[in-house]
């Protein structure tokens, strides 16, 4: 599994009918509790208000989540000074759902953070490698309901 830095910690998903189960963060949970997931062509990055905060503006090529979304898509992501996605930059982006939470990316060129798995095989960089684990992650993700778990 991936490591989803601070905006996949605190998410969590339960099955539409399990009622009282147990929260579990799964990549299908982290999928089911964003609203949108998407890949595109970083268009714009300005600075919010605030330390190391930023809006990126995204013109989707792909839309996974929902799979009709939006052709441009605009989303808030933290950052330390310096914003780590720039115009021309290509992108994977999960938009979570609990208010605050700041968007999951994989970038282009950037070195992927794990194995996807066998099944997959070797991957080249952090989007190849977050497409990969949006794509097995998607059909766990259809019926569950997502909660703020916090």
């Amino acid at each position: 599994m991936v490591a989803l830095g601070a905006g996949g910690a605190r998410l969590a998903a339960h099955g539409g009918d399990t009622g009282g189960h147990e929260a579990k963060l799964t990549p299908s949970g982290v999928v089911a509790c964003s609203t949108h997931v998407a890949e595109g062509t970083v268009t714009r990055v300005e600075p919010l208000p605030g330390a190391g905060e930023f809006r990126v503006v995204l013109r989707v090529d792909r839309a996974y989540k929902p799979a009709d979304g939006p052709r441009r898509l605009t989303f808030d992501t933290a950052g330390a000074g310096e914003p780590y996605l720039r115009p021309g930059g290509r992108v994977l982006v999960l938009v979570p759902a609990a208010p605050g939470e700041p968007a999951i990316t994989f970038r282009e060129g950037a070195p992927p953070p794990g194995e996807v798995g066998e099944d997959v095989g070797p991957v080249r960089d952090e989007l190849e490698y977050g497409r990969a684990w949006v794509e097995s992650a998607l059909p766990g993700a259809e019926g569950l309901e997502c909660a703020a778990d916090g």
